[in-house]
Order: structure tokens, then C-alpha cells, then sequence
């Protein structure tokens, strides 16, 4: 599949994009990350996030990004992430969590499990109860038939850089 690494700033050196691409055992194995038969996919995400984006309590934590390939809004009610094959259903979306046609949603997975409804205007935001390891590991979207929507392999991340869709 194509990946994009991307960065903001500049402390990614040559020698480390160049450790990336000539190992290919070192990139992220990315299980139909191209494929956009599903509506909602995950597009990108930083295991490694140091000063990228931060959150809206200005901590730079892990980061998912779903994107809806769709016209219509998608209610997220019964959907799961997980970065566990066991537990599928390991973080659940809220009750009220949508995402609009063609746009995006991010999510912080930083062990801080917030819910958008139950946060003061100024915390709001969607926090999980995992974080995604810099080392690597598996990231699951799962439906409400807890049948995997889309998923992410990936081994061990560099600083700032996101892997994601592209296009989009």
C-alpha cells in the first residue's frame, strides 16, 4: 500500500527516514490502509507525538484520526477501538460521537478516557482508555457486529512523524 510519513518539524534526520525506508521490516505494515471500501477508516495516526499536536489541554499525546469516506454523517454509538485482537471492544465511542461526510475525527489515545458529552466546554475531546506503543503494535476499528472496520500494523514509530493515508 502508499504511506506518507509526515512531520512537522525537522528533527527527523535523513538517517532516520533512511533507516525507514531501507528496512522494510521497520515500516509500518499497513492492512488495507489503501482500501477505502469501508465508509470509516482510520488515516492516520502518531505513536511518537513529542510536539506535533496537542490536545485541547496542550498535551501532546498519541493520536488516531478517523476520516469518513462517505457523504452522509456516521454515528460512531457501538463503535470500538482497541490495540488488542482479545479485546476488540476495549474503548467504546460515545453514545453521541459522529463524524460529518468527508471529514475527519481525532483521538487521543493516551489512557485519559474522556467523553466528549460528560467534559466542560474547554476539555472536550475523545480520549481512550489504551496508548498506542512507540514500539509498535495494532490499532482496530471495530463496528457494532464487533467485526474489524479497518486495522493498523505498525512497528516502532520516530518522533513526529504520523503515518497515514494519501491520499486521503
Amino acid at each position: 500500500g502508499t504511506y506518507e510519513l509526515k512531520t512537522k518539524t525537522s528533527d527527523v534526520t535523513w538517517k532516520q527516514i533512511h533507516r525507514l525506508l531501507r528496512r522494510e521490516e521497520k515500516l509500518p505494515i499497513i492492512s488495507d490502509f489503501n482500501d477505502c471500501s469501508n465508509k470509516l477508516v482510520i488515516n492516520e495516526f502518531m505513536a511518537h507525538n513529542v510536539t506535533t499536536r496537542a490536545d485541547q489541554n496542550g498535551d501532546y499525546n498519541p493520536w488516531i484520526e478517523l476520516y469518513n469516506n462517505g457523504l452522509n454523517e456516521i454515528n460512531l454509538k457501538g463503535y470500538f477501538l482497541s490495540d488488542n485482537d482479545l479485546i476488540l471492544t476495549k474503548w467504546k465511542f460515545p453514545d453521541d460521537a459522529k463524524i460529518r461526510g468527508n471529514d475527519f475525527l481525532v483521538v487521543w489515545a493516551d489512557k485519559e478516557t474522556r467523553s466528549s458529552s460528560l467534559l466542560p466546554s474547554n476539555e472536550k475531546g475523545l480520549h481512550t482508555n489504551f496508548e498506542l506503543p512507540v514500539l509498535g503494535g495494532t490499532l482496530y476499528l471495530v463496528n457494532k457486529d464487533t467485526t474489524i472496520v479497518n486495522q493498523i500494523n505498525y512497528f516502532e514509530q520516530v518522533q513526529d512523524l504520523s503515518m497515514g493515508r494519501y491520499p486521503n
